[in-house]
């Protein structure tokens, strides 16, 4: 991790996740190509997103917020 980087480290992170009850996790390559993407912005700082640039991918994880099922009455 480099001292410009904000977040947390991969310890810090299996600290978190263990504390809120996580059983199992993974860890990604964490490189320069590593993307965090927030309800359509890139909030942290992928080594080629400084030069105004994005490297194609060819996976991702993503986490969505599926809208609830309706309530039965």
């Amino acid at each position: 991790r480099l001292n410009r980087s904000e977040g947390a480290t991969a310890d810090d992170t299996a600290c978190i996740l263990r504390d809120v009850g996580a059983s199992d996790a993974m860890l990604f390559d964490g490189g320069g190509s590593s993307a965090l993407y927030v309800l359509g912005k890139i909030v942290n700082a992928p080594h080629h997103h400084r030069n105004h640039t994005l490297r194609a991918i060819a996976n991702a994880l993503a986490i969505v917020r599926r809208p609830a099922p309706p309530t039965k009455q």
